[in-house]
């Protein structure tokens, strides 16, 4: 079972290192940019089940937990953005 865990481990390292190289890209497409970092989540998820640590979450908790951090996020930009119309002068 070892040797099992061992490879799919393996195949999640070598398909994570191949989205982050894709990430670095600064001209990725803003939907594949989002699918791709949502799939970043998902695949380290997975290598904390395959390992059998009982922290990781069920594909329901984790895509919950997303969806309230990106909600966090879209709050706290939008408080912090000014109008274009103000000027600041320092």
């Amino acid at each position: 079972m070892d040797s099992i865990n061992d490879k799919q481990l393996a195949n999640l390292n070598a398909a994570e290192l191949a989205l982050r190289l894709n990430l670095h890209d600064n001209f990725i497409d803003e939907k594949a940019r989002s699918h791709m970092e949502r799939a970043m989540n998902h695949l380290r998820e997975a290598s904390l089940a395959t390992t059998g640590d009982t922290r990781a979450r069920t594909v329901d908790d984790l895509v919950s937990d997303l969806k309230k951090f990106e909600r966090l996020i879209a709050a706290a930009t939008q408080k912090v953005s000014v109008p274009k119309s103000v000027s600041i002068k320092v």
